[in-house]
């Protein structure tokens, strides 16, 4: 209740954070629509918070835990690859939960494809699901429904923004792909045929920010001063929804309808 009522207000005092010493933070996360991120980027609201932040970007979940196990990132950005890195005993603590990216989220498959949904996929398929993320999760729920044994699916390791290419390769029938790609390849005609929340219980691709212990143990303020960034963006992005268009623009190189449809 307490982050929820923080969000809302999303205030913080700019002299106090002037005062003090800004706190330096690596901070990583997927390449995805994190679109408070990228206004508050824009915005400059990080500074004004009095935090340094220094961005890295990573394909998907997987290659990010690598930066968690060798401590180079302080605070990240991701969906259920943090559920993997928890799983792999990396010390993790979340701070909030930013969006729930089920809604974005959905099985591709290739132009003129005979399968209608996630109920025709099956072992015969190569399926493009990127491991340790919502898709490698998703893929394995797919199977449960269909009564297809997980280990004995044709899983292709691709990260949502390597899908497209490997559409027009004929690498793969089929691809689970997070947002923004999910818009852009349905743009291109690569149809989205099912969306998380149809195959998973309420859609299970949270996107959460998450801090080291240890880091938040020497700068405590910094959980709150990121809170208060995220909320101050998503207040920016609801005054006016085209700094949202622009970010994703800007950073995934989406066209302007693309990114308004994400």
């Amino acid at each position: 209740l307490a982050g929820i009522a923080l969000a809302a207000t999303a205030v913080w005092s700019g002299q106090a954070a002037a005062q003090a010493a800004p706190v330096d933070i690596n901070f990583g996360y997927t390449t995805a629509d994190h679109v408070t991120l990228y206004v508050a980027q824009d915005l400059g609201l990080f500074e004004k918070a009095g935090l340094k932040p220094k961005f890295f970007t990573f394909q998907s979940g997987a290659p990010l835990l690598a930066g968690l196990k060798s401590e180079s990132l302080d605070v990240v950005t991701a969906g259920l690859g943090l559920a993997f890195a928890l799983g792999q005993k990396i010390p993790l603590s979340v701070i909030y939960v930013n969006s729930n990216d089920a809604t974005g989220e959905g099985l591709v498959v290739a132009r003129n494809s005979p399968i209608k949904s996630y109920r025709d996929i099956g072992p015969s398929h190569k399926v493009g699901a990127a491991s340790g993320t919502c898709a490698q999760v998703a893929l394995n729920l797919m199977a449960k429904k269909n009564g297809v044994d997980f280990a004995k699916m044709n899983v292709v390791n691709l990260p949502a923004p390597l899908l497209r290419n490997a559409f027009l390769s004929n690498s793969i029938d089929a691809g689970i792909a997070w947002s923004p790609y999910t818009a852009a390849l349905d743009a291109e005609g690569f149809k989205v045929v099912s969306w998380d929340p149809e195959y998973t219980p309420g859609g299970v691709c949270p996107r959460m920010t998450a801090m080291r212990p240890a880091f938040a143990k020497a700068h405590p303020e910094a959980g709150l001063r990121l809170l208060q960034v995220d909320a101050a963006a998503s207040a920016a992005v609801a005054k006016n929804p085209q700094l949202a268009v622009d970010a994703l623009v800007k950073r995934l190189g989406l066209t302007p309808e693309v990114a308004k449809a994400t």
